[in-house]
């Protein structure tokens, strides 16, 4: 999986993720971080708890701060 969102460095020794994807990532970072601050309340508050977490892996194994 070369670059793909499910594709996490972190958990793959095959993924191929450069800082060229950093903003797509970032992107996906910072949308569902809007959900999960609307609380446990929010419709998809679980998965996109999960996404920013896998985000966040991806992102600080390229040397983002987030």
């Amino acid at each position: 999986c070369i670059g793909g969102l499910r594709c996490n460095p972190v958990r793959c020794s095959n993924a191929v993720i450069t800082e060229a994807h950093i903003p797509k990532w970032r992107e996906v970072y910072t949308e569902n971080m809007r959900v999960v601050e609307q609380g446990e309340a929010g419709p998809a508050f679980e998965q996109a708890q999960e996404a920013v977490n896998e985000a966040k892996m991806v992102l600080v194994s390229l040397g983002e701060a987030v």
